[in-house]
């Protein structure tokens, strides 16, 4: 039988929650281009398609459920359902991930695998003069 790692519906998040910080000039690119990157990245990750029960709670697009079978998907939502990080720019330098302090260490060490090269490479508009935030 294979393992599913138990995960509360939704968990609580915010600016106090605890984070990672890479250190990076956020100033190159916006932050749905970062948040992409991030997602991109950790869908590499070997724990990102580890299987969750979050008590059967769905996201949803175009009337069609979308199951959070996955910590991924956990993580950092699909359509219809939020997920469990916020991003944010807490200076020019750094880029904070914020995550429940119940996250699984398993998603926590996903999070801790990001550096500012494979975010760099990731980003669609890193240095784009048309797309870099005001």
């Amino acid at each position: 039988m294979k393992n599913i790692l138990s995960v509360p519906a939704r968990a609580l998040v915010s600016r106090s929650s605890p984070f990672i910080e890479i250190a990076m000039d956020t100033r190159q690119t916006f932050s749905d281009d970062l948040k992409k990157a991030i997602r991109k990245i950790c869908q590499n990750h070997p724990n990102y398609n580890i299987a969750v029960d979050n008590g059967g709670v769905f996201g949803e697009s175009n009337g069609q459920s979308i199951p959070i079978n996955n910590l991924g998907k956990w993580l950092f939502g699909t359509p219809g359902y939020k997920g469990h990080i916020i991003m944010s720019p807490e200076n020019p330098e750094a880029l904070r991930v914020y995550y429940p302090a119940i996250t699984p260490k398993q998603a926590v060490e996903m999070l801790q695998s990001l550096t500012a090269d494979n975010i760099q490479a990731a980003c669609q508009y890193w240095g784009d003069e048309r797309y870099k935030p005001e």
